[in-house]
């Protein structure tokens, strides 16, 4: 039973290799077009838009060195950082505050 669940369900491998097959223009999709004559099908690679779309759901998988995901995570590390010591504040800690300052890789 286990085995015929996992064929039907789609592994994350498997749904990346499809969208960069889509992001690298390898797979074809069938259009339907008008012509002077009837209606006809034809196999095309997928539009930019879509190609982007595709590229954009990997990186999202992949986010690499985003600069802006850093910052965030930065930014709540600091606030949890914060809501400890007011925490203990009210708990009636010392109230003595330690700030770590790190500084920019780019600076370094």
């Amino acid at each position: 039973m286990k085995q015929i669940d996992s064929n039907r369900i789609m592994s994350a491998k498997e749904a990346v290799e499809l969208l960069t097959g889509i992001a690298r223009g390898e797979l074809m999709e069938t259009v339907v077009v008008s012509t002077p004559v009837g209606v006809e099908t034809v196999e095309k690679e997928a539009d930019i838009k879509t190609r982007i779309r595709a590229v954009k759901e990997i990186l999202k998988r992949y986010p690499g060195n985003d600069k802006l995901v850093d910052q965030q995570i930065r930014k709540l590390t600091a606030e949890a950082d914060m809501a400890e010591k007011k925490v203990e504040l009210l708990n009636g800690g010392s109230g003595e505050i330690t700030i770590n300052v790190k500084p920019f890789e780019e600076d370094m």
